[in-house]
């Protein structure tokens, strides 16, 4: 089987899995350009449209939670990797035209998210050690800017 149709396959299948992981919620799919330590790729991120409980304890500068894709459990150590291959002088944006919004490792992704958001790889740190460390989050976690509503994730994405 050639790469490209088992790409197409294993993404339709993932897709199929996601959707049917959270039967109540519509599936949103975003494609992102992300870093993975040799090239720029470009990776498909799919999010439920679901609300979980804020936990008010968090609600201080910006807001932290431990959304994610259903699969988050699955990520392993690839979310330290992406970390790892954040250079925290480089800018990362979601602008048209940018050359990438975060980085990735396997099937985690550290990137921002929303409609003209940017920021420092400095940021992209500080925020993983955040949704970590103040969040307590052990796999996917979101860290939403009070500034601008721009949201910097670690959750799952294929394509890297």
């Amino acid at each position: 089987m050639n790469s490209s149709i088992f790409k197409t396959f294993a993404l339709a299948a993932f897709c199929a899995i996601s959707v049917s992981a959270v039967p109540s919620a519509q599936v949103d799919f975003e494609n992102i350009k992300l870093d993975n330590g040799k090239t720029i790729v470009n990776a498909l991120h799919s999010t439920p449209n679901t609300r979980s409980e804020a936990n008010p304890l968090l609600e201080r500068q910006s807001d932290i939670n431990c959304k994610g894709s259903a699969f988050c459990e699955r990520l392993g150590g690839s979310c330290d990797d992406a970390l790892r291959k954040v250079i925290a002088g480089n800018t990362y944006s979601t602008y048209d035209g940018s050359e990438n919004s975060g980085t990735c490792s396997g099937t985690c992704g550290l990137f921002f998210s929303g409609d003209h958001c940017e920021g420092t790889g400095q940021e992209l740190i500080d925020a993983y050690n955040a949704i970590r460390n103040i969040g307590h989050c052990s796999h996917c976690g979101h860290y939403k800017r009070d500034s601008d509503g721009c949201t910097i994730k670690i959750d799952r994405v294929t394509g890297c």
